[in-house]
């Protein structure tokens, strides 16, 4: 027997220190720009549901993160019962986030360059390494310094599947 369903989406929602905001964390690439605003961008769905939901002012689309900007005064409980309700039709149940970020990780690369930081590939330009690493499922951030790199990974991913990766990549000729 087959199936049309979607597979599960591993994701997460958590309150930010600003009271006026939530994190929604996933393993899904929600853009290759820098930020996606949305209004005026589409984030396309499941999360145009997101912005029909009372309380909700904004998103704003990174790698593997929407930040969710609230109007003052919202109904922050109300709002992020609403956004599991929109999202679990379409990407299951989410997971508790981890308690603490994953430190990033520093990783030797042949490049006495200025420092350079990019949070998506956009931003890699036509830098060789910077490229690399979001060409890597996972990075979130990559900092170019004094020959190394280091990474920053999306909230939900961890370095045990990580670290692999990026040595891979690193060990690209077009890298090293």
């Amino acid at each position: 027997m087959t199936t049309d369903a979607a597979p599960e989406v591993v994701w997460a929602v958590e309150a930010a220190a600003n009271p006026s905001v939530l994190r929604l964390h996933t393993m899904l690439e929600l853009t290759k720009r820098t930020i996606v605003g949305c209004p005026p961008g589409d984030p396309g769905a499941p999360l145009d549901l997101l912005l029909v939901i009372p309380g909700v002012r904004s998103i704003e689309l990174h790698r593997y993160l929407a930040r969710l900007n609230l109007y003052p005064g919202a109904d922050i409980g109300g709002v992020w019962s609403a956004v599991v309700g929109s999202l679990m039709p379409s990407w299951g149940r989410p997971v508790d986030p981890p308690e603490i970020e994953h430190d990033p990780r520093s990783f030797p690369v042949d490049d006495n360059g200025p420092r350079r930081v990019a949070e998506s590939l956009e931003m890699a330009a036509d830098d060789p390494i910077l490229i690399a690493m979001f060409r890597v499922h996972g990075v979130a951030e990559a900092i170019l310094e004094h020959g190394r790199v280091g990474i920053r990974p999306g909230r939900l991913f961890d370095w045990e599947h990580l670290n692999p990766r990026v040595l891979a990549a690193l060990a690209e000729p077009s890298t090293s």
